[in-house]
Parts: C-alpha cells; structure tokens; sequence
C-alpha cells in the first residue's frame, strides 16, 4: 500500500476473519497489537519516513469466524483469543444461505452499538452486589475445575461478563427482571383540558403523576403516540433514555457460559488435572480415554456439558 492509496483508505467499522487459526503466530500478534493500541501501522508499505498510522474507530467490532470444537478452545494465539468476548456457535440452515444474497436492507440498524453501549452502563443497569458475586463464583468455579483447562479465566473474562450482561438486560428486557420507569408530570385544569403551569402563576389547577405507559417501555410522542407504540424487544432502540433496569438471575445464566465457554478447554485425562501427580507417576500408563461411559474408560465430556452440571451446583 502506497501514500496515495492509505490517503484514499476508507475506514472500517467491523471486520469478519476466517482462516485465523492458519495465519502465523506473527501475524496473530500483529493483530492482537493492533487490538490492543487501537491504530494500524503502515510504515513498512509507505515511501515516507513517517510512520503513518490508521486509528481504529470508536466502536470497531472484530468477528472471528472458526470451526467448533466442542471440548477445544479454538486454535489461535491464547493472548489473541482472549480479546475476544463473546463466542456463540451458529448453523446456518440452507435456506438461510439462499435467501441471503436478496437482502438488500442492513440486517441491523447503524446506530445499534452506540445506542446499546450508552444504555448497557452502571447508570442504566444495575447489576446487585450479590449477582456480581454470583458472577465470580461461575467463573471461579469453572476457572477450578478438574476437568477445565481455565487459565484464561482472569479479570478481563470477569469485564465482559459483566458488561455483556448488562446489555443482554437492555436487548432482553421482556425478561425476567425489574424496570424503573420515570413518572411524567401531567398539569390539568379543573375544567380537565391539559396545560402548562408558568412560573409564579395563580390558579386550581390539579397535578396528577402517572406512568409514561403501563404496557411498554416506549415513551408515546406526537409521531409516536401510546396506542402505537410497539413492543420493547422489537424497538428497544426508543426507550426513553431515563430507563433504569435491574439485572437477574436468569440474565446472568445465560451470557455467563457463553462468555467463558471459547476460552476453556477440556483435559486430555485425568494424568492433566491439577495435583494429578498424587496419583499418576512418570511411570504410570495412562487412563483409557473414550467418549463412552464405559468400565475403565474415563470419558472426556465437552465444554458445554461441564458448564450445564457446574451452573446447577453454584
């Protein structure tokens, strides 16, 4: 890439990879440099001696692509994995692959990650001490596993897991869970028409305090009067940005496992488990592994089984 062309360069606001687990281990560390100062480099492809540098933009999304391995992490650099959040296994069914190529429209709106980044903060979401608590304990609790390969459960798994949380209580707000909703003052005369109140003026006049709309949490406006007003999962992007939620249980069950699962692996035997070396010396054969639970045969479950039995014994 030459000046001319990084003069014309069109900045990107996401960026799908696939094929990551073939590239170098330099060229993932590039990656994972760029990820962690937020700029692109160029001064190894430009003819100027300054180096020229492309910031990331605010918001910039980088989507990992990868076959799934049940009881494997996927197979990039482990420092690299970890500046990914959030993993979620997809199928895609064929008719989803042809009826792809006729969408014309953007699958989601443009101002959909900023509207939810201001939403999903501790001044919209609260998250109660003892949730955040629970939180530690899942990660915790996978972290130690016998079975579980944990080491990159630490303190940045814990931030994500909390903010994914939150914004899984803005998008799922049909769920489980409580939302204050602020009150709108409404000013009516005695004669019953609606009016305003001016500053030191005189009158009866009766001050009534009721809920914006009882049935959604969609403020009704001139365009967008109470009878119109959809419902919250289809247009969370119009709640009145006064919304304050309260993060459950059921939030917190169903992020927490897909936040840690990509960065766990399972053991090969019961010789890797911690403090194995009590029972297994150097000389010792190793345990049969299979996939059946069969006599003598210790088999190896996947990730997800795992974390099914721990989050009921939390």
């Amino acid at each position: 890439m030459d000046s001319t062309t990084f003069g014309k360069f069109i900045p990107a606001y996401g960026l799908v990879l696939t094929g990551l687990e073939h590239a170098s281990v330099p060229c993932q560390r590039a990656l994972l440099r760029t990820l962690l100062e937020n700029r692109v480099p160029f001064d190894e492809h430009l003819a100027s001696s300054k180096p020229s540098l492309w910031e990331l933009p605010e918001g910039f999304t980088l989507v990992y692509v990868c076959p799934f391995d049940p009881r494997e992490r996927p197979s990039i650099h482990k420092s690299l994995l970890d500046k990914f959040s959030l993993s979620v296994a997809v199928a895609l069914h064929p008719s989803t692959r042809e009826a792809y190529p006729s969408q014309s429209n953007a699958v989601l709106p443009r101002d959909i990650l900023s509207r939810l980044s201001s939403l999903s903060t501790s001044a919209h979401v609260n998250i109660h001490p003892s949730l955040r608590l629970y939180i530690a304990d899942l990660i915790a609790a996978a972290r130690h596993h016998h079975e579980l390969d944990g080491t990159l459960l630490g303190l940045h798994c814990l931030q994500d897991a909390e903010a994914f949380v939150r914004a899984h209580r803005v998008l799922g707000a049909g769920d489980a869970g409580s939302v204050e909703r602020p009150p709108t003052l409404s000013i009516t005369s005695a004669a019953g028409s609606t009016s305003s109140l001016p500053h030191g003026a005189g009158g009866n006049l009766n001050v009534h305090l009721h809920w914006v709309d009882a049935g959604s949490s969609v403020a009704p406006s001139a365009s967008r009067p109470a009878s119109a007003a959809p419902d919250v999962e289809t247009d969370w992007l119009h709640v009145d940005p006064r919304e304050k939620w309260d993060v459950s249980e059921v939030d917190v069950a169903k992020i927490v496992p897909r936040v840690i699962s990509h960065r766990l692996r399972v053991r090969d035997g019961p010789e890797d488990e911690m403090m194995s070396g009590v029972m297994f010396t150097t000389t010792t054969p190793r345990v049969l592994t299979g996939v059946e639970n069969k006599e003598g045969v210790w088999r190896r479950r996947t990730v997800k089984e795992i974390l099914v039995k721990l989050m009921t014994q939390v």
